[in-house]
C-alpha cells in the first residue's frame, strides 16, 4: 500500500511540474488548466478576453471560441502533442472540439454549442518489487469531457455598437492513476464534475475612409472562471485534494483595415490578462477548504494594464498581425512567478480564406468568393520557449499544431436567402507581389569601445505582398537583414584573439505609405514600417593566432526589440503590370534589448525589388 502511494504522488508531481503557481500547488488536477489553444498559446495564453475564431478558445472561457462561426455552420479540429518533453518522453496530449452553431447569419442572435475532450495519456508504468522483479503493469490516463454553450449578441443597443457573448461550460473529470484490483482499499480513479462560466463584451468601432476601405477599432474585455466543483478523492478521503478553481480576467484591442467590408487587408491585435487560483491557502489539510469570488488577487491597473506580475497572480501578454485573411504571426509571454515560469511563445497560420479572395482577385471568378463564405480551413502552430534571462522548466519546447475545419453557411448552400447577394465584381484589383533583395547597413550606436567595428553591406532575400488605394499603400513582407560585428580583445596591449559574428535577421514587417505621382509611370513615396524578427542564424568565426574555429546556429528570435523606421522610394512601372523599385528603410529603433559582448545597432537596408500587380 505504502509503495503504491508513493507512486500516486509520483504521478501527481508529475503531473503538476510546471504548472503549479500560487494557489494551486495545494490543488489536484492541476492537468486542467494545461493551454490547449494552437493560436491563443502562441500569444501567451490570453484567451479569455481575446475574441477568437479559434474554437479552441472556449477552454480560457466559455463565451469566447464562437467568433468564426458564419450562419449555420459546423467546425472541428484535434491534435496530438508532447506535454511537459522537458521532462518526459512519454506523455501524451489530445484534444479535440467540434462546435455547432444553430441560427443563420441574418440574426443578431448567435447560440453555439461545442464538445470538447481532452486526454492526458501518462504513458505506461509499472510496479516493482524490493528485488526490482515487475509485478505488473498498466496506463494510467486523465480524460475531460465537456460541453458547452455559448450565447452571442452583436447589433446596436442605444446606437452604441455591442458585441456580447455569455458562455458556461460542463465536465465530466475521470482520473485514472491505479487499478482498483491492485488496492487493499480506496479507489485509484477520481470522478468529478466541473463548471466553467464566463463573459466576453466588446465594442466593434468602425470608420469609412471611402465606399471601400473602412478601419474597424474593436475594444474588448472579458472574465472567467473554471472547475467550479467537488474535491478530488482518490484511495482515502482523508487525503482529499481541493478542485483547481481559476479565475482568468484580460483586455484586448483589436485594429483592421477593412477592403469592401469583408476582407482584412491587414489587422493587428494585442491582449493582456491575468490569472489567480483562487483557493484560499491552508494552514493545515484538515482546514475547511474556502475559495475567493470574483476576480480574487487579479487587479486590474498592477496586473493587466501595467503588466506587472506578483506571488498570487500569473500575466500574460500576446500580440498579434494578420495579412489578407492569409497568414497571421503571433508573439506572447506567460509569467508564472511563484511557479517559476517565465515563456516566451511564438506561432503562426495559414488561413484558406485569404486565398480564395485573392483567386477571386485573380481570376474575376465569383465562384472563390463564395467558396470563402461556405469552407475555410486553417493550419495552426504555437511554441512555448524559455525566457533566456529565467529557468528552465519542462513545458520548454512543447508544441501545438492543429487543423481546422469549418462547413459556413449551410443554410445558404441549400437554402439561399432572399436578401439582396453580394456584389462578387471587383472594381480594380489593388494587389501587387513584390519580390527582391535588400543591402543592410547596420550602424552600431556610439560607443567608447574603439576597437568594435562593422562590416557595412550585406544581401538578403525579400518578397511580400502589398495593396494600393489612391495614394495609400499597405503591405506586408518577409525580408533578410544582415549585421556583421568584428572585435579584438587585447591583454597587457597585445592582441589576444579576435572574432567575427555574422547574423541574419528573417524580419516579418507592415509599412503604410503615402504616394504621389510624378509621371504617369513613375511614383514617389514615404511612410512608416514596422517590423519583428521571426528568426536568426548566427555565424561565429575565433581567430587566435595560428587557430581558428567557425559555427552556425540557429539562435531564438527572444530579447530582440521590435523594428521601426522610416521608408521611401520610388516605383517605376515599365509595363502596366511589371515594375521595379528602389528603397531605402532608416530604422530608429535598436535591436536588441540589452547587450554583452555584441553592442548595440539600428538597421538601415537600401531595397531593389520586382513589382507586378496581379
Amino acid at each position: 500500500m505504502k509503495k503504491i502511494l508513493a507512486g500516486l504522488l509520483l504521478i501527481i508531481a508529475l503531473l503538476n511540474s510546471g504548472m503549479a503557481s500560487s494557489g494551486l500547488s495545494e490543488c489536484g488536477a492541476i492537468w486542467l488548466l494545461i493551454p490547449v489553444s494552437p493560436t491563443l498559446n502562441g500569444m501567451g495564453d490570453v484567451g479569455v478576453c481575446l475574441p477568437s475564431e479559434d474554437i479552441y478558445a472556449g477552454y480560457f472561457n466559455p463565451a469566447n471560441g464562437i467568433y468564426g462561426y458564419r450562419g449555420l455552420s459546423f467546425s472541428y479540429s484535434g491534435y496530438k502533442t508532447s506535454w511537459l518533453p522537458g521532462l518526459v518522453s512519454d506523455l501524451d496530449l489530445y484534444h479535440d472540439v467540434m462546435g455547432l452553431n444553430l441560427l443563420p447569419e441574418r440574426f443578431p442572435l448567435q447560440i453555439t454549442l461545442s464538445k470538447y475532450k481532452t486526454f492526458l495519456d501518462l504513458g505506461e508504468q509499472s510496479l516493482t518489487d524490493e528485488y526490482g522483479d515487475e509485478l505488473w503493469t498498466y496506463s494510467p490516463s486523465m480524460t475531460a469531457d465537456a460541453r458547452s454553450i455559448a450565447i452571442r449578441y452583436h447589433d446596436s443597443l442605444f446606437r452604441i455598437p455591442v458585441d456580447l457573448s455569455v458562455g458556461a461550460t460542463r465536465k465530466k473529470v475521470i482520473q485514472y492513476l491505479f487499478p482498483d484490483e491492485y488496492l487493499d482499499e480506496g479507489s485509484g480513479t477520481s470522478r468529478n464534475t466541473y463548471y466553467d462560466a464566463g463573459a466576453l463584451l466588446s465594442f466593434p468601432l468602425k470608420y469609412n475612409f471611402n465606399d471601400r476601405i473602412g478601419l474597424k477599432i474593436t475594444p474588448a474585455g472579458g472574465y472567467s472562471i473554471s472547475n467550479i466543483g467537488d474535491k478530488i478523492t482518490f484511495i482515502d478521503a482523508a487525503l482529499a485534494d481541493p478542485a483547481p478553481r481559476y479565475a482568468r480576467a484580460g483586455l484586448s484591442l483589436s485594429m483592421n483595415l477593412i477592403y469592401d467590408d469583408y476582407w482584412n487587408l491587414i489587422a493587428y491585435r494585442q491582449a493582456r490578462a491575468a490569472g489567480d487560483g483562487l483557493l484560499v491557502p491552508r494552514t493545515d489539510s484538515s482546514d475547511p477548504i474556502k475559495y475567493q469570488t470574483g476576480l480574487g488577487d487579479i487587479d486590474l491597473v498592477k496586473n493587466i494594464l501595467n503588466y506587472g506580475g506578483s506571488e498570487d497572480v500569473d500575466i500574460s501578454w500576446g500580440q498579434e498581425i494578420t495579412f489578407l485573411d492569409l497568414f497571421s504571426v503571433r508573439l506572447g509571454r506567460y509569467i508564472d512567478i511563484n511557479g517559476r515560469l517565465h515563456e516566451r511563445s511564438n506561432g503562426y497560420s495559414f488561413y484558406s480564406t485569404g486565398i480564395f479572395h485573392l483567386l477571386s482577385h485573380t481570376t474575376k471568378l465569383a465562384f472563390f468568393d463564395r467558396c470563402a463564405d461556405y469552407l475555410t480551413i486553417s493550419y495552426n502552430y504555437a511554441k512555448l520557449m524559455k525566457d533566456d534571462n529565467y529557468y528552465e522548466n519542462a513545458r520548454n519546447g512543447t508544441k501545438f499544431k492543429s487543423v481546422t475545419f469549418s462547413l459556413n453557411n449551410v443554410d445558404q448552400i441549400f437554402w439561399p436567402d432572399k436578401r439582396e447577394e453580394k456584389s462578387y465584381i471587383r472594381k480594380d484589383n489593388p494587389f501587387s507581389l513584390i519580390a527582391g533583395m535588400n543591402i543592410s547597413d547596420v550602424r552600431i550606436r556610439d560607443i567608447e569601445i574603439a576597437d568594435a567595428t562593422h562590416i557595412k553591406v550585406k544581401p538578403g532575400a525579400k518578397f511580400g505582398l502589398e495593396s494600393r488605394f489612391g495614394p495609400v499603400i499597405v503591405g506586408a513582407e518577409f525580408d533578410q537583414r544582415g549585421a556583421n560585428y568584428k572585435y579584438h580583445l587585447e591583454y597587457d596591449e597585445l592582441p589576444f584573439f579576435y572574432f567575427k559574428i555574422r547574423d541574419t535577421y528573417n524580419y516579418f514587417s507592415f509599412y503604410g505609405l503615402l504616394s504621389y505621382s510624378l509621371l504617369p509611370r513613375l511614383r514617389i513615396f514615404g511612410g512608416l514600417e514596422a517590423g519583428d524578427c521571426i528568426s536568426r542564424t548566427a555565424t561565429a568565426e575565433l581567430d587566435w593566432g595560428d587557430d581558428s574555429e567557425e559555427e552556425t546556429v540557429d539562435v531564438p528570435p527572444v530579447n530582440l526589440n521590435w523594428d521601426y523606421g522610416l521608408k521611401v522610394g520610388a516605383d517605376l512601372m515599365i509595363f502596366k503590370s511589371f515594375g521595379i523599385r528602389a528603397a531605402y528603410y532608416h530604422g530608429m529603433n535598436y535591436i536588441f534589448e540589452y547587450t554583452d559582448i555584441i553592442t548595440n545597432c539600428k538597421n538601415r537596408s537600401g531595397e531593389l525589388s520586382l513589382i507586378y500587380k496581379l
